[in-house]
């Protein structure tokens, strides 16, 4: 799932220089949702497009909580 938000921003030009882990995680997450809305996080309009995004955003952080848990440790 990380990898995969790295890729996005590799594909936009950028090069992946996130300043810990936090920040890759909000672009994870953030990525995530405009991905699956086709919305950048401020233009969704009402409260049921904020809470449609909200749900997209927690299913997918609870998703990478998982994948990180059962990781092997280094």
């Amino acid at each position: 799932m990380l990898a995969d938000a790295i890729q996005r921003v590799v594909d936009k030009g950028y090069e992946p220089n996130f300043a810990n882990n936090s920040a890759l995680i909000h672009a994870a997450v953030f990525g995530f949702v405009k991905e699956q809305t086709k919305r950048g996080w401020s233009e969704h309009t009402n409260e049921a497009e904020y809470q449609e995004a909200l749900k997209i955003a927690r299913h997918f952080f609870l998703r990478l909580q998982e994948q990180l848990q059962w990781r092997p440790k280094r």
